[in-house]
Parts: structure tokens; C-alpha cells; sequence
């Protein structure tokens, strides 16, 4: 593909994928620079998500290959794929990594209020979000946000608030780094909720990230 028909269709991106995107990069989803231009890799051990994201990238001009599958020394299938190179995943990166003493890391762009809506909440969920079934009698949901600092979580879990009604708390989990660290964990009684928002936009086969 052309640099220019990758301009062309970096423009075209809609904002609903970068909805999707703000959920993917809160979760376990990584972008990386190769030359000019960065790109998406997914790898999932769910092959109805990663076939979906597949096929979505692929309906917008911005990935090629086929998904591939690998098998860790534990046995367990992995599905993977790698976007092309693109402008529109270079200004995702640049807003959204950041480069602390020689390391670069994630960190929060400054729309990420705007970006918050129930989509990016689903695949964020997907992605670092686990449920088990010791909450008071509900189950709880946690969101594995180790690698962003305090105050970056508090401002997640403040927009998780105002904008959804879910109440949240913080758990302190291992780091190497000590300000960061800190997980979000839904309130058992916000659980009705959080299943409200989040269940239109999750996979069938995902269904027990929210105890489903």
C-alpha cells in the first residue's frame, strides 16, 4: 500500500473505532513503531475476539494478513495478527505512550473522558478485566490498570462515576515501579450496572468476564 493511500485511509477511521481503540490501549492492546509509522498487535487467547478485531481492521483498509496462531510452551493457542504500519496508529501512539527515564510506557491521552463511552468500557473489560465470585454474593469485576499511576486510575475510576454510575475501589497490586501498581475493582453493588452498559458490546464467549 502507497503512503498515500495510507493517509487516505487513516483519514477515514472512524470515531466509533476510536472508541474501540481507547479500550483496546486501556486493556492489553499494543502498539509499537516500525519505521515511520506504528502499528496494532493483537494477541489473544480468544479467537471470536480476535477474528472480530480482524475482521473490523480489515474492513478499513488498515490490515492484511491474515490471523495466525501459536502455541505457548503451556499448550495454549494464542491468535495474533499485526496491522500495516499507519499514520492513524502513530498519532494513537504518540497520545498515548510516553517516554519515562528510557522506558517508554503508557499513559492516558488527554481526551480520555470523551473517549470513555460503553464501547471502549466492553473491550477494556475484555481485554484486563477478570470477575470472580467472592464478592457479597454477587461477584466482583477488577480492571488490571497495574501499569498506569495513581493518579491516572483515580481519574479512571472518577470518570467511571460521573459518566456511568459505577462506584469503584482500589487494590494494590505488585509493581516493580512503586507509583504505579493500583487495580479497579467494581463495587459489588454496581455490578447490575456494569453488566447493563457492557453486555451489547461483548462476545458471547466473553461473557464471563462480567460473571455471565
Amino acid at each position: 500500500m502507497s503512503p498515500e493511500d495510507k493517509l487516505i485511509y487513516s483519514d477515514k477511521v472512524p470515531f466509533w473505532f476510536n472508541e474501540m481503540m481507547c479500550g483496546l490501549m486501556l486493556g492489553d492492546g499494543n502498539l509499537r513503531m516500525k519505521g515511520t509509522h506504528a502499528l496494532l498487535s493483537v494477541q489473544q487467547v480468544h479467537s471470536e475476539l480476535t477474528i472480530n478485531l480482524w475482521d473490523i481492521c480489515f474492513s478499513l483498509n488498515l490490515v492484511i494478513n491474515p490471523v495466525k496462531t501459536i502455541k505457548r510452551k503451556t499448550r495454549q493457542i494464542v491468535y495474533y495478527f499485526q496491522t500495516l504500519t499507519k499514520p492513524y496508529f502513530t498519532s494513537v501512539y504518540n497520545a498515548r505512550y510516553i517516554n519515562v527515564n528510557d522506558v517508554v510506557i503508557k499513559s492516558l491521552p488527554i481526551n480520555i473522558q470523551v473517549l470513555i463511552t460503553p464501547l471502549p468500557l466492553a473491550h477494556w473489560i475484555i481485554g484486563d478485566g477478570g470477575y470472580d465470585g467472592h464478592g457479597r454474593g454477587v461477584g466482583r469485576v477488577t480492571l488490571y490498570t497495574n501499569n498506569f499511576t495513581l493518579a491516572e486510575v483515580e481519574l479512571l475510576q472518577s470518570i467511571l462515576l460521573d459518566k456511568f454510575g459505577l462506584k469503584t475501589y482500589l487494590r494494590k497490586v505488585a509493581n516493580a515501579d512503586p507509583a504505579r501498581g493500583y487495580a479497579i475493582r467494581f463495587a459489588s453493588e454496581s455490578l447490575t450496572q456494569l453488566r447493563s452498559v457492557c453486555t451489547p458490546h461483548i462476545y458471547p464467549t466473553l461473557m464471563y468476564k462480567l460473571g455471565l
